[in-house]
């Protein structure tokens, strides 16, 4: 799955396939297609049940094997 976000420094851009640049409009709101993809994509990773921690676990137990 691709990366819907860019951090740079403390900040966090979206960079998903609703824009060719941050997903901002000229007012500085996140466009609705955009927000609509984010929250489909958190809905997802919330849907399994891991923390963040039990991620970052699951994929240093793979890359070891």
């Amino acid at each position: 799955m691709d990366r819907l976000t860019e951090r740079t420094g403390n900040q966090v851009a979206y960079i998903g396939k609703h824009t060719k640049m941050p997903g901002l409009d000229s007012a500085g709101s996140m466009k609705v297609a955009a927000q609509r993809e984010c929250m489909e994509r958190l809905a997802d990773y919330e849907d399994t049940g891991f923390t963040p921690e039990q991620i970052k676990q699951i994929l240093l137990q793979s890359s070891t094997k």
